[in-house]
């Protein structure tokens, strides 16, 4: 942290992270505590919660990312530092080349025993990427205005990075030249990384950090290796479909009805099938209504009644109007 200098130590990190995947995004929240295990005593807890989203618009990939962040030092000394990082970002073609151009905006407080200041960076970073079938070249440049307790000013980077993509393993090779107030730093190193089974990766980098421009800490010579692991993951059950066509029968085959309906108190299927009598749908768990008739071979529109209401559902197939101002879902059953 700003301010503190220490001798040389070996250290471990154990943390988890917490994801969730949406159509609009992702969520992510982690917690990671660090330990000492030789050299420089010391035990300390970070973490953070993220959001990011994004999409196209045309050509171009557009991306936001907000992030919480907060650290403190539980001995030897007291640090506490938190606040929020948020970066766009926007990338374009331009042949074979894609540039992308990512501002960055954090601000947050530090304080340390009786010392406080702001953690601050205004800047941006731009990226030109280039693949070559398995290969990845990436040049970067980035310009930042710091303020961290120890290192306030210009921070100037730029640098270069190539990455093997091979599937189940990935290598990066990196080389980076950084200007601050305080120095000239070259930074670079070698880290591979091997996915060794379905959620259990394996990392190990060897390398040297320059000085980190949010918290001030300075930078380092690194060797570490990391694993990790999925321990659970939970997917929502994909939907049924409005209709399906489920086994044959002597008089036709069997449809497999389905509508989500957590409010109604009654819901009904009718179509041409039923002579547009409803038939009354049974409630099967989570709001959904189901219902199982055997149809004959053509084709045939339906629909379903929610409360005496008219229904279609958005997903439903073939839906078509019927010429008095109503719209009917539709599908062929085949003999």
């Amino acid at each position: 942290p700003a301010g503190v200098a220490a001798d040389p130590a070996q250290y471990g990190l154990f943390g988890g992270r917490l994801t969730g995947d949406f159509a609009w995004g992702s969520t992510s929240l982690a917690g990671r505590y660090g330990a000492s295990v030789a050299g420089t005593n010391g035990r300390w807890l970070q973490g953070d919660a993220s959001v990011v989203t994004g999409g196209r618009i045309g050509a171009l990939g557009v991306r936001a990312y907000v992030s919480g962040f907060g650290l403190t030092y539980l001995d030897p000394f007291d640090y506490d530092a938190g606040g929020v990082d948020i970066q766009p970002g926007i990338a374009a073609p331009a042949g074979p080349v894609v540039f992308s151009f990512s501002p960055r905006a954090a601000f947050g407080r530090w304080t340390s025993g009786t010392l406080a200041g702001d953690l601050r960076i205004l800047g941006g970073t731009v990226e030109a990427h280039r693949t070559f079938g398995t290969v990845t070249a990436i040049l970067s440049g980035r310009l930042l205005e710091v303020e961290n307790g120890v290192a306030g000013g210009t921070f100037a980077r730029g640098g270069g990075d190539l990455v093997l993509d091979r599937g189940r393993w990935t290598a990066l090779a990196e080389v980076e030249v950084q200007r601050s107030p305080l120095e000239t730093e070259v930074g670079g190193g070698v880290q591979l990384s091997l996915n060794a089974a379905p959620g259990f990766e394996v990392v190990g980098y060897v390398g040297r950090r320059v000085r980190d421009p949010l918290f001030g800490t300075s930078g380092t010579l690194t060797a570490s290796v990391g694993v990790s692991f999925r321990a659970l993951h939970v997917s929502p059950p994909n939907p049924p479909p409005v209709v399906a066509v489920g086994e044959k029968t002597d008089a036709g085959r069997v449809l497999e009805f389905a509508i989500r309906a957590p409010e109604a108190d009654s819901v009904a299927v009718t179509g041409d099938f039923t002579g547009w009598d409803p038939v009354s749908m049974e409630e099967s768990g989570g709001g959904w209504w189901r219902a199982e008739l055997v149809v004959e071979p053509g084709l045939h529109h339906f629909g379903f009644l929610v409360d005496g209401t008219w229904a279609i559902p958005p997903d439903a197939p073939g839906v078509v109007e019927d010429g008095w101002g109503r719209r009917n879902a539709s599908i062929v059953v085949e003999p």
